[in-house]
C-alpha cells in the first residue's frame, strides 16, 4: 500500500517549505484574512514575551530609586501592568479571529477537495491510489486549524529568541553557552517525536479511515432498517472494537516512546534553567553582576530556553503539517491525464450517436466486458438495449457518459469523437438515470433542476410544475405542506419527508426529461415501479421524441415501445432489430421474453 509519504522520506524527511507557502498563497487566494492576522499576532506576542523579559528589572530599578515612595512605585507598576494587559487583549482578540480565519479555510479546503475529485475522471477518481491519496489529503486538511497555532508560536518565538540573545550578547556573550547547548540536544530528540508521530499516523491511516467509515455506518439513518432487521449491530461494533484493539496497541507503543523523548526534553529545558541560576548566581555574590542585571539575565537566558524549546517543537509541527498538506495540494494540482479538447460539437441537437468498434475491461481486469461493440442511433430513435446479467447493458451507458474509456474504438457525436469535446459541454449533450442514481437531501424542485431553489428561474419552476403535472407524483407533491419546497430528508432540515422508491424513482426520471438534453440514457427505470406507474414513466418518455433515447431494462415488456432493440450476450451484439422481427427469429430475445411472459402469467393467475 502507497502512503502520503515513504519510510525513507518520513524519517528524514526535508522542510517541505513549499507546502506552507503554497497554504499561505491559498489563504490568500481565497481573500482569507488569515495571513495578515498572523503576523500580526505573531508580533503582539512577541512584544508580550520582550516586555515579561524587561519587567521584573524595570520594577526592580523603579523600585531601588524611589524607596518610600510607595504611591508612585505603585502607580509605575500598574501602568506597566496595564500595558502589558492591552497587549495581551490585543493578542486575544487576534487569536480569536486568526481562529476563525482558520476554521473558514479548513471549511474551503474540504470543499475544494471535493470539487477536486469531481474534476478528475471517474474511472481515476475510483482508483485505490486516487482513494488513498483522498483519504491522505483529508487527514491533512484536519491540521488546518491548528496551523496557525504552532506558526505562531515559532514566529513569535524566533523574535524572542533573536531580541534575547541581543541583549545577553550586548552584557557578556558567554552566558549564550547554556541555552545553545540545550538547543543542540532539543534539535534531534524533537526529529525523533516528529518521527514517531508520522510513522504512526502513517500505520493507523486505513484503520481510521475504516473505523471512522463504520461510525458512520451504523449513525447513518438510511442503512437503519437493514441493520436492525438483519441484528447488524453485533457485527458493526464487533468490527470496530476490533479497529480500536489495534489502534490502541499501535498508539500505546507510540505514546510510550514519545513520551521518553519528552520526559528527557522536559528534563534537558529545566536543567538549563538551573544552570543558569546557578551561573548568574555565582557572578552576582562574585560582584560581577548587579541585581537588576542579574534579574535581566536570569529572565533573558529563561526566555532564550522557552524560545528555543518553542522553536524546535514549532518547527516539528508545521514539517510535520506540511508533508500532511501534501495530498491536498497535489490533488488541487492533479496530474491524472485529462483529454485537452480538439475539436467542439457547438449545436444544440445531436443527429447521431455512434459506437465505432468498442472494447473495453474494467481496471484490474483483463477479461472484456465489451468486445467489438458498433451501433449507432440516429436523432428521434429510441433504443431498447437488453441481455442477462453482466452482458454489459450498463457498461455501455457508463461509457456513454465518459464515466470510463473504451480501450479500443471510439464513440463519436455527429463524428466527433466524445473525448475531443470538452467535459462541460458535452454533460449538457447527455442526461442520464443510472441504476445507482442518487438524490441529494435538499428540496424536490432542486433535485430535478439541480439548481439551489433561489436561483431557479420561474420558468425552470413553471416547467417543473407542468412536467410534475404530466406524473403520477402530482397529488403526493400537492399534498406536502411546502409542496416542491420540500426537502426529502432530515439531514439538512426539519421540513421534510422520506419518499417511496417508487417516487424517488420518478423525480430521478423527471430530472433527465427536465434536462432536456439532445441524448437521453436510462439504466433500468422502472426498477423500483408497480405496473401503473410503469406505464406513467412510459408515457413520460414521450416528452423526448424528436431525442436519442436509450433504455436498458430486464422487463422486456418495454420493449414493444422501442424503435429497436440491441442484445448483448458476453459483451457481443448477438441480434438487433425490432420487437417483432426478434420474436420471429427464436433467438436470445425470444427465450429471454418467453420467460417473462410465462412468470407473468402464473402470477396473474
Amino acid at each position: 500500500m502507497k502512503y502520503i509519504w515513504s519510510k525513507k522520506s518520513n524519517t528524514k524527511n526535508k522542510w517541505n517549505s513549499p507546502n506552507i507557502i503554497l497554504f499561505l498563497r491559498y489563504a490568500y487566494r481565497k481573500g482569507n484574512p488569515w495571513a495578515i492576522l498572523l503576523p500580526a499576532l505573531i508580533i503582539v506576542n512577541a512584544s508580550v514575551g520582550i516586555c515579561s523579559v524587561f519587567i521584573p528589572r524595570w520594577i526592580l530599578v523603579i523600585i531601588q530609586k524611589n524607596r518610600g515612595a510607595i504611591l508612585y512605585i505603585a502607580l509605575s507598576i500598574t501602568i506597566i501592568e496595564l500595558i502589558l494587559f492591552l497587549l495581551k487583549a490585543v493578542g486575544t482578540v487576534l487569536k480569536n479571529n486568526l481562529s476563525i480565519a482558520g476554521d473558514e479555510l479548513f471549511r474551503n479546503a474540504y470543499a475544494d477537495l471535493g470539487i477536486s475529485q469531481s474534476q478528475i475522471r471517474y474511472e481515476e477518481s475510483i482508483s485505490p491510489s486516487n482513494l488513498e491519496l483522498l483519504e491522505s489529503a483529508r487527514y491533512g486538511i484536519w491540521e488546518i486549524p491548528s496551523l496557525s497555532n504552532k506558526l505562531e508560536k515559532f514566529g513569535s518565538s524566533v523574535v524572542l529568541l533573536v531580541v534575547n540573545c541581543v541583549i545577553i550578547i550586548s552584557h557578556d556573550w558567554r552566558y549564550l553557552i547554556i541555552p545553545a547547548v540545550g538547543f543542540l540536544l532539543l534539535v534531534p530528540l524533537y526529529n525523533f517525536v516528529n518521527q514517531i508521530e508520522l510513522d504512526n499516523a502513517q500505520r493507523l491511516l486505513p484503520e481510521n479511515r475504516a473505523f471512522g467509515w463504520y461510525c458512520k455506518l451504523i449513525s447513518d439513518f438510511r442503512t437503519g432498517e437493514d441493520i436492525r432487521i438483519n441484528q447488524g449491530e453485533a457485527f458493526i461494533t464487533g468490527r470496530c472494537r476490533s479497529l480500536m484493539d489495534k489502534i490502541y496497541a499501535v498508539n500505546q507503543k507510540s505514546f510510550s516512546k514519545k513520551g521518553l523523548y519528552l520526559g528527557i526534553i522536559k528534563f534537558i529545558f529545566q536543567f538549563q534553567i538551573i544552570a543558569a541560576a546557578i551561573i548568574l548566581g555565582y557572578s552576582f555574590a562574585s560582584n560581577a553582576l548587579e541585581i537588576e542585571n542579574f534579574v535581566l539575565m536570569f529572565s533573558a537566558i529563561s526566555a532564550i530556553s522557552s524560545a528555543g524549546n518553542d522553536i524546535v517543537t514549532g518547527f516539528s509541527q508545521v514539517k510535520k503539517t506540511g508533508i500532511l498538506l501534501s495530498p491536498f495540494f497535489s490533488l488541487q494540482r492533479h496530474e491524472f491525464e485529462i483529454h485537452k479538447p480538439k475539436q467542439s460539437v457547438t449545436r444544440k441537437e445531436i443527429h447521431e450517436l455512434k459506437f465505432e468498434n468498442i472494447s473495453f475491461s474494467y481496471p484490474g481486469s483483463t477479461k472484456r466486458v465489451l468486445d467489438h461493440v458498433s451501433f449507432s442511433i440516429s436523432a428521434g430513435e429510441h433504443v431498447g438495449i437488453v441481455g442477462m446479467n453482466g452482458a454489459g447493458k450498463s457498461t455501455i451507458a457508463k461509457l456513454m457518459c465518459r464515466l470510463y474509456t473504451p480501450k479500443e474504438g471510439r464513440i463519436l457525436i455527429d463524428g466527433v469523437d466524445i473525448t475531443a469535446v470538452p467535459e462541460d459541454e458535452y454533460c449538457n449533450y447527455i442526461a442520464a438515470l443510472f441504476q445507482d442514481f442518487q438524490l441529494l437531501p435538499v428540496k424536490l424542485i432542486e433535485n430535478v433542476i439541480a439548481k439551489n431553489h433561489k436561483e431557479i428561474t420561474k420558468e425552470e419552476r413553471s416547467r417543473f410544475l407542468e412536467l410534475l403535472r404530466s406524473t403520477n407524483l402530482n397529488q403526493w407533491v400537492s399534498s406536502l405542506a411546502s409542496k416542491e419546497d420540500t426537502c426529502i430528508s432530515p439531514d439538512l432540515s426539519k421540513d421534510y419527508i422520506i419518499p417511496s422508491g417508487g417516487q424517488v424513482q420518478f423525480l430521478a426520471m423527471l430530472r433527465v426529461v427536465f434536462k432536456d438534453a439532445p441524448v437521453c440514457l436510462f439504466d433500468e427505470p422502472t426498477m423500483a415501479l408497480d405496473s401503473d406507474n410503469e406505464k406513467a414513466v412510459m408515457r413520460l418518455m414521450d416528452e423526448l421524441n424528436g431525442k436519442i433515447c436509450i433504455m436498458i431494462s430486464h422487463r422486456l415488456f418495454h420493449m414493444k415501445m422501442m424503435d429497436r432493440i440491441i442484445v448483448l450476450k458476453d459483451g457481443k451484439i448477438v441480434e438487433s432489430g425490432t420487437h417483432d422481427a426478434l420474436i420471429s427469429e427464436n433467438g436470445l430475445y425470444k427465450r429471454m421474453y418467453a420467460r417473462q411472459a410465462l412468470k407473468y402469467e402464473v402470477e396473474l393467475s
